[in-house]
């Protein structure tokens, strides 16, 4: 069942503390994403997740031009794509899906953010990447159960 951003939003939020501030479009595109990935992984496992980011790749690949609001949800994506393989493979005592490596990564989301306009060099590229880290890893154990979610003071869309 696909849910529209506002709907996942609202969710979102009503699951929020009540004493937390509202969500920018950001943060609900991120946590958004991470839904996406969460019920993928819950479907039909990691290759369920990697089938997902993959997808959402390669509509992006096909698209003229690249919306940078759908290049950042396929990035969180493939984000919480490997915040849940890193929390499963250390659960289980296995390494890291190469699927999900920081490499494999990347190599899927320059090419995406250079055709966006977001990124000109791959170094440009790893800070987008580690700009959204720190929401998506949040988000992400929100969405498993390890911890409360709470927005953090006033955050502009970048």
């Amino acid at each position: 069942m696909k849910l529209p951003y506002a709907l996942i939003a609202c969710l979102a939020l009503a699951t929020a503390p009540a004493h937390a501030r509202s969500f920018s479009k950001q943060e609900a595109n991120l946590m958004a994403a991470t839904i996406k990935t969460l019920q993928a992984y819950k479907d039909a496992g990691l290759d369920g997740v990697m089938e997902s980011v993959s997808g959402c790749y390669s509509r992006l690949q096909q698209s003229n031009p690249v919306v940078a609001k759908e290049a950042e949800f396929c990035i969180a994506s493939d984000l919480s794509a490997f915040i849940i393989d890193k929390d499963v493979a250390k659960a289980n005592g296995l390494p890291i899906d190469p699927r999900f490596t920081d490499r494999a990564r990347a190599e899927r989301a320059h090419p995406i953010l250079v055709r966006a306009g977001l990124a000109k060099d791959p170094k440009d590229s790893q800070n987008y990447l580690l700009a959204r880290l720190e929401k998506v890893q949040r988000y992400t154990a929100h969405g498993i159960g390890q911890e409360p979610l709470e927005t953090t003071e006033t955050e502009t869309d970048k």
